[in-house]
């Protein structure tokens, strides 16, 4: 049995992204289904195909093989101007980034530093006032139930009381004379600082979770040195 004759252009799989290609091989197809048919009609006998139309249908499909290579010639010469102009963006995207921001980053991180040192002189004010207060209710508790003078530590302010540790944190249950009572729980001045980071995660949508503070502070002085140098600015609270 007879071969058809091909003139198959090379394959190439970045064709499948190349709109003109594709275009330059479909009238390939074309061209080579035609030349394909005329020559099964001569094997068959017909008469009725000339040696002159055999002879224009190959020479259409080699010039539309041409054609598929001239597509892909013009697909790569535009392929590589794409490349050179986003090249020349992303420099000049790259140069136009304003360097300048880096000292204003650096001062908002001096901003929060002080706010959250401040923050923090405040926790430990209060978590050290509880956790004497609660300690010292504590052992009026446990004198108080020893004596059966319960009544009169209630009557004194004071309901009930934890010195704080395993079992959880300084607690005193205090009764004003007005009758109504509310808890003073001793909260560590680490966890109000990791409260704030917390919330400003939630308020700004930044993923902090997988960060470790230290490892978070030697990282951004690889980029911003200057914030290994940032001390909270304390004029505001000694002019208080």
């Amino acid at each position: 049995m007879s071969t058809p004759t091909t003139i198959e252009p090379s394959i190439d799989p970045r064709d499948f992204g190349r709109p003109e290609v594709q275009a330059a091989l479909d009238e390939h197809g074309q061209a080579q289904q035609l030349l394909t048919a005329l020559e099964e009609r001569v094997r068959d006998g017909d008469p009725g195909v000339q040696p002159a139309e055999l002879a224009d249908a190959r020479q259409v499909v080699e010039f539309a093989r041409l054609r598929v290579d001239a597509a892909r010639r013009a697909a790569t010469r535009r392929e590589r101007d794409e490349r050179a102009a986003e090249y020349r963006q992303v420099g000049d995207l790259a140069r136009a980034v304003d360097t300048a921001a880096d000292q204003r980053i650096v001062d908002a991180f001096g901003d929060a530093v002080t706010a959250l040192a401040r923050l923090w002189e405040l926790a430990e004010q209060r978590s050290g006032q509880v956790r004497q207060v609660a300690a010292r209710a504590a052992a009026a508790v446990a004198a108080a139930d020893k004596h059966d003078e319960r009544e009169q530590l209630r009557a004194a302010g004071v309901h009930n009381a934890a010195a704080g540790g395993v079992a959880g944190p300084a607690t005193v249950i205090v009764t004003p004379a007005d009758g109504s009572g509310y808890h003073l729980t001793d909260v560590r001045s680490g966890a109000i600082l990791a409260a704030a980071l917390g919330r400003v995660a939630e308020v700004t949508g930044a993923d902090m979770a997988e960060l470790e503070p230290t490892s978070a502070l030697t990282s951004t002085a690889r980029v911003f040195p200057a914030v290994t140098e940032v001390q909270p600015d304390t004029s505001e609270g000694e002019q208080a």
